[in-house]
């Protein structure tokens, strides 16, 4: 029993056999950590607020609008780009309306917040049942959806699709829809990532026009809800930091002096080249990412292991050989925890609530 809390005696873990040791266990709780938020869906993207359209509304209108049910079905998503967030798809979308309520003219100038039609059919007009007409449009349409990407390398995200018509009001005519009227294919398939859900809601939206004047908007909103299965994006950015702390925390296992101090030095070189890597791969924005939280983390370790290091530079007169090594064997224990801390802290708590 002695000789076990020998072992575990701090000037001990810079030995190789102890590194091995720190590392593996650390890198297996590091996986097990990262498996709940790769695999789980995690949205953070907000979509603008639509007010519901009840009883409440419609007796403060005091009229009772046109109600046209409508749908939509998108066949395909010809491009996607998550980091511009520019998309397009083809999707036919579909109006049922009562012709002696509301004129085609109308129906016809439908149109997509944050987007704009690159094609847009004729309308397919059929009689469904008296004066009730079923107008079916065929489109390619090319939009925006505002992302939060301050999960990135690990973020999910929700696509927002707005259909409004700016040429009447939502106390005129109301859209409304059933989410089973609402269709996407199932034989899409993107690059890293996975649809794994969508959802429809109808309201309306108000659009203020200034001097106490605003004017209330039939909108519907279309949801895609897309997972992120991209683990060749996902390794080349985690994967390539932690083999820089690791190695830095190697160079206390070192014996000549002035290796074990040109080893973390190397790391931080290594974490500011890679850095121009990561902004390649990682979207613009003006907050921090979690990759960017992860990516600080590893700098300032790195940095306490270059000062750690210099200390091998002193004289045995100022700090003694045990000594050095009772600090470096407490440091890398000290980092190996807070690396493992710090990761639960990021995918668990603040990223991930």
């Amino acid at each position: 029993m002695k000789n076990f809390f020998r072992y575990l005696h701090p000037e001990h873990f810079t030995k190789v056999s102890h590194q091995l040791i720190f590392f593996t266990s650390s890198l297996i709780i590091f996986l097990i950590l990262l498996y709940k938020p790769f695999v789980e869906f995690h949205p953070n993207d907000k979509a603008p607020r639509l007010y519901p359209i009840n009883q409440q509304v419609l007796d403060a209108w005091g009229k009772q609008p046109v109600r046209v049910k409508t749908g939509m079905t998108i066949t395909d998503i010809i491009k996607f780009d998550t980091i511009k967030s520019e998309f397009t798809i083809n999707a036919i979308v579909w109006f049922i309306y009562d012709s002696t309520k509301i004129s085609q003219e109308i129906i016809n100038k439908f149109e997509f917040s944050k987007g704009e039609f690159i094609t847009k059919s004729e309308p397919r007009l059929s009689i469904i049942e008296g004066q009730t007409v079923l107008a079916q449009y065929t489109i390619r349409l090319q939009f925006s959806s505002l992302f939060d990407y301050v999960r990135f390398p690990l973020d999910d995200h929700q696509i927002f699709l707005y259909l409004t018509n700016p040429s009447i009001s939502a106390q005129e005519v109301i859209y409304v829809t059933d989410p089973k009227d609402y269709i996407v294919s199932n034989t899409i398939a993107m690059a890293g990532w996975n649809i794994v859900g969508n959802s429809v809601d109808t309201g309306y939206l108000e659009v203020d026009l200034g001097s106490n004047k605003n004017i209330d908007q039939p909108f519907v909103h279309f949801t895609i809800d897309i997972s992120k299965q991209d683990i060749r994006q996902l390794a080349l950015i985690l994967f390539p930091l932690l083999f820089l702390f690791f190695m830095g925390l190697f160079s206390f296992s070192v014996r000549e002096a002035a290796i074990s101090v040109t080893m973390p030095i190397a790391s931080i070189g290594g974490l500011f080249a890679y850095s121009f890597v990561i902004q390649t791969l990682a979207p613009s924005v003006g907050y921090l990412m979690l990759s960017d939280s992860l990516f600080l983390f590893f700098l300032i370790t790195t940095f306490i292991i270059f000062l750690i290091s210099a200390l091998s530079a002193v004289s045995r007169n100022i700090i003694s050989h045990t000594t050095l090594k009772n600090i470096e064997g407490l440091t890398i224990i000290s980092l190996y925890i807070a690396f493992i801390v710090y990761w639960y802290y990021l995918t668990h708590v603040k990223y991930f609530m």
